[in-house]
């Protein structure tokens, strides 16, 4: 079946609480929205994150395969895809996108393929970065982050060295930095720099695998912290494959992956935002593995966080993190950054 319009993933939440244990104030609103502004200094944006299973294509059932075309054209993106090209189609009421900024992780994507899917990105007015590791017999993908703004709405910065991503983990861990499009002082800071996480599968790990994992999460772990103290402006998060020490069972085992985001939990100073909810349905129930970490400089700039189902398809499914954000307000929406 076709996925759910849009609007239909972001319900209207009950009255907001109190919750101690990250930011809320309500929650994120989609389908068409004024950007919001306050006494003409503020506007808010959205950003999501999510593990979005495979952006695939499969062949079409009619249409361009009736007619034996062949390559790229006889293939149609899976429920999937559909739904971040979907939210890729939203616009405000002044013509931004509704989705300012998209952290999008993946897996099993043939490497030619994901040209295509920043093309299409591209064609919705989007900017991309991407970070991809490949088996080396198959050749297919084993993880990917995507990154892709707004350039109505960021402004993506060039870290050091000049680059505009910096990968940390190939394939697993990248990070940017994002001001306000139309920004021209920088003399004032950044308005935020970006992680984008997706670990390796939570389990029992051994030998060379065990050895990959744990360099993984030592250099995702490293990177993000430097950022943060340097900074003090990160907002990072994704698909960790890791549970919170609160959100496990007392009894069972854990996983390498789940002492590692521990560590970074006791290490960091960083504050992790909504509350222990699942974010990952599987046949044996469900997990907290999806997070959302925030500098306390950048916390009050939360408006809400909300976690959303509907995105990924299937029994095994990742739900979406959605964040709404308050940011000083240029005039007007801002020039579009050169490629």
């Amino acid at each position: 079946p076709p996925p759910p319009p849009l609007p239909s993933l972001l319900p209207s939440p009950p009255p907001p609480e109190d919750d101690s244990g990250g930011a809320t104030r309500g929650a994120a609103k989609a389908g068409k929205r004024q950007a919001t502004r306050a006494e003409g200094s503020t506007r808010s944006m959205l950003m999501v994150y999510v593990n979005v299973g495979c952006l695939a294509f499969k062949t079409r059932t009619q249409g361009a395969a009736q007619k034996t075309t062949r390559g790229v054209f006889s293939e149609e993106p899976t429920a999937n895809f559909r739904m971040v090209l979907e939210w890729a189609q939203s616009k405000n009421a002044d013509g931004t996108r509704v989705y300012a900024l998209m952290g999008l992780s993946s897996t099993k994507i043939r490497p030619a393929r994901l040209t295509l899917v920043r093309l299409l990105l591209h064609k919705h007015g989007y900017r991309t970065r991407a970070s991809q590791t490949h088996a080396s017999g198959t050749g297919r993908q084993k993880a990917g982050v995507l990154t892709a703004w707004d350039p109505k709405q960021l402004k993506a910065l060039p870290l050091t060295g000049g680059q505009l991503h910096r990968t940390i983990v190939q394939g697993r861990h990248m990070i940017m930095r994002f001001d306000e499009a139309g920004a021209r002082s920088p003399q004032r800071g950044h308005l935020f720099d970006f992680g984008l996480r997706y670990m390796h599968v939570r389990g029992s790990h051994a030998g060379a695998t065990r050895d990959e994992v744990n360099r993984a999460w030592e250099r995702a772990n490293h990177a993000d912290l430097q950022v943060h103290s340097l900074h003090g402006r990160l907002i990072t998060g994704g698909d960790w494959n890791a549970e919170p020490a609160e959100a496990r069972d007392p009894a069972a085992r854990a996983y390498s992956n789940d002492i590692a985001l521990q560590d970074f939990e006791a290490g960091s100073g960083m504050v992790r935002l909504g509350k222990l909810e699942p974010t990952y349905v599987h046949e044996k129930g469900t997990s907290v593995i999806d997070h959302v970490y925030v500098s306390p400089a950048v916390l009050d700039a939360v408006v809400s966080f909300k976690v959303v189902d509907g995105v990924e398809r299937g029994g095994k499914r990742h739900k979406a993190l959605v964040i709404e954000y308050t940011v000083v307000a240029a005039p007007a929406p801002g020039e579009v950054e050169r490629r």
